[in-house]
């Protein structure tokens, strides 16, 4: 059974999940996409207002519980973890030392980050649909017989296997002095020290410790030639993985097919986690800039209004008091605008603008505007043949024509198109 199956952070519960988006490369060129956001924002553009208000709430919670924010920062590296630790291992790989190693790696990553979450989750009193959901499964999770196990099987080791310095033999005796018996005693996280009292007045350190022998450490270099240290560790590591390999893999425990599969359940979670990171990344920036951002209200009947709208690209060359806001109006009978002005003037700024509120609108972020209410667009495509003519080598008039024409056939309703000087 795996809980994440059906959970994701952009979409809510019973909406089926998008294989691709409506917006095209040539989008994110023009409006400079890569100016704004670290990694492609546009897989996650939806025209669904159930999905957007779900998101909204969302980045709202993150808005009002800095520690929120933090801790789905922190998801998003911890499931990158696992996925490095899941990359090219198969459910039935060889239970040699070392896949027994990052198998305890990648489940106690798993269990520290399930229940790190679940118990910081619980401080924070969020409203969202999102985040309330994820409260519940983790609450499921933490509840469940395996996990409980897993969990207690995990904790018995002694110190994290991510930072093992030294381990520990245990070797019992007969009469004759000569070993009967060994097994791991511990896994430790320091380094032994020598225990001779010269070393100890190097180090100014006299008090007994744990970690220091009763006779002195020999440096292997020192004392080997390459050969012999080479003999000497095939050796150790024969010996070592005999004794070593029993005790791992019964720490490994039989249930670790049904909780690597857990693990990978996370996994598709990655993408949406780095995208509300860069997300909340860029809103901090236009708000410590000076921008008013807001939520836009969702509308259904194809009216858009916003005020104190501002292109946050403008923030590269002035400061946010330097930026001329402005406004738009849009409605089922005022849907087609030619804006006309000198050159220089702000036409391509201002129509970058408006376009960036349907983009983040869509993606269910607050808006680069004071106030503002917005139909959701369905597409969002933009002719702005300036930027990339003689893209065909042809003349000019006839790729606008030819790319015009491509749009003409890619128009569904609901689609806002922005053209920047056309012929």
């Amino acid at each position: 059974m795996t809980y994440f199956t059906d959970f994701r952070f952009l979409t809510p519960e019973g909406i089926p999940q998008k294989t691709n988006s409506p917006l095209t490369p040539e989008v994110g060129e023009q409006l400079q996409l890569s100016l704004l956001f670290a990694h492609d924002p546009m897989p996650y553009f939806t025209a669904d207002p159930q999905a957007i208000a779900y998101r909204q709430g969302l980045f709202r919670d993150m808005d009002d519980h800095p520690a929120l924010a933090a801790l789905i920062g922190e998801m998003g590296e911890q499931i990158g973890i696992l996925e490095d630790l899941c990359r090219g291992e198969s459910e039935d790989a060889a239970a040699d030392n070392e896949a027994c190693v990052r198998d305890l790696v990648l489940l106690t990553v798993y269990t520290r980050l399930i229940k790190s979450t679940h118990a910081r989750l619980s401080e924070v009193p969020a409203k969202s649909a999102c985040i309330k959901r994820l409260a519940e499964i983790l609450t499921r999770i933490t509840a469940d017989i395996d996990f409980k196990a897993l969990s207690d099987r995990l904790e018995r080791i002694s110190v994290d296997i991510e930072q093992i310095k030294s381990v520990t033999v245990g070797i019992n005796l007969d009469a004759q002095l000569r070993p009967r018996e060994a097994g791991v005693v511990a896994i430790g996280s320091e380094y032994y020290k020598s225990g001779e009292w010269i070393d100890k007045l190097l180090r100014l350190e006299f008090l007994k410790k744990d970690f220091t022998c009763i006779a002195p450490l020999t440096p292997l270099s020192k004392k080997l030639t390459a050969q012999e240290q080479q003999l000497l560790q095939n050796a150790l590591n024969a010996a070592l993985n005999k004794i070593m390999g029993q005790s791992l893999r019964r720490a490994r425990g039989s249930s670790v097919r049904t909780l690597r599969a857990w693990c990978r359940d996370l996994l598709p979670l990655l993408p949406e986690l780095t995208f509300l990171a860069d997300a909340r990344r860029l809103i901090a920036a236009w708000r410590e800039a000076g921008v008013r951002v807001c939520y836009p209200k969702l509308r259904e009947d194809g009216a858009t209004s916003l005020r104190g709208l501002c292109n946050p690209h403008l923030l590269r060359t002035l400061r946010a008091e330097q930026i001329v806001t402005n406004s738009f109006t849009a409605d089922r009978d005022r849907r087609a605008f030619v804006l006309t002005g000198p050159n220089s003037g702000g036409k391509t700024v201002y129509t970058v603008a408006v376009a960036l509120c349907y983009l983040c609108a869509g993606l269910g972020m607050p808006i680069p505007a004071a106030e503002g209410e917005l139909t959701p667009a369905t597409n969002i495509m933009t002719h702005f043949p300036g930027l990339n003519a003689n893209q065909y080598r042809i003349g000019r008039l006839e790729e606008e024509c030819r790319h015009l024409a491509e749009l003409k056939q890619a128009l569904i309703p609901g689609t806002v198109l922005f053209m920047d000087e056309t012929f």
